[in-house]
């Protein structure tokens, strides 16, 4: 990921990156780690970036490539929400999110609404088409673990 931004933030509810002592600042904990839901923790990085737009990725998606990033990110000027799509699905937590979503993000969430889909729904979107499944393998369980190491076998 440096290659393509000057900063790079793990997003957590606790913090278990010691490893990481000298860049602690790009670790982002959680403000309510008690509530797990991905639209909590989209408003708490969303409130803690200096940025106007962010590129999320989850760590469970390795593959996606650099180019794919830019695409997403020449497009996101004009969008809420620029997000990555295949065939298969759409990828929530793929693609640049602005800071302009946190009075909506506020709403949904005082009225229990929890859903990044919902977000994505009432929002300006822009969902650009993939054609590589295999780049958006969402790393969850052994079968996807072992899919991974035969991808990177092939590659």
């Amino acid at each position: 990921m440096r290659e393509v931004f000057n900063n790079v933030f793990i997003s957590s509810k606790t913090s278990n990156f010691d490893f990481l002592e000298p860049q602690t600042p790009w670790v982002l904990l959680d403000n309510n780690p008690n509530i797990y839901s991905p639209l909590v923790a989209l408003k708490s990085v969303l409130e803690q970036v200096t940025t106007s737009q962010l590129f999320i990725l989850t760590v469970d998606t390795p593959f996606v490539s650099v180019k794919t990033i830019q695409t997403m990110i020449e497009s996101a000027f004009k969008y809420d929400i620029v997000m990555a799509c295949t065939t298969e699905k759409n990828h929530h937590l793929c693609g640049v999110f602005s800071k302009s979503l946190l009075p909506k993000i506020d709403t949904m969430l005082s009225n229990d609404i929890h859903k990044i889909g919902y977000l994505i729904q009432e929002s300006h979107t822009h969902k650009i088409q993939f054609d590589n499944e295999e780049e958006f393998l969402n790393m969850n369980t052994k079968s996807d673990y072992l899919k991974a190491k035969n991808i990177l076998k092939n590659h």
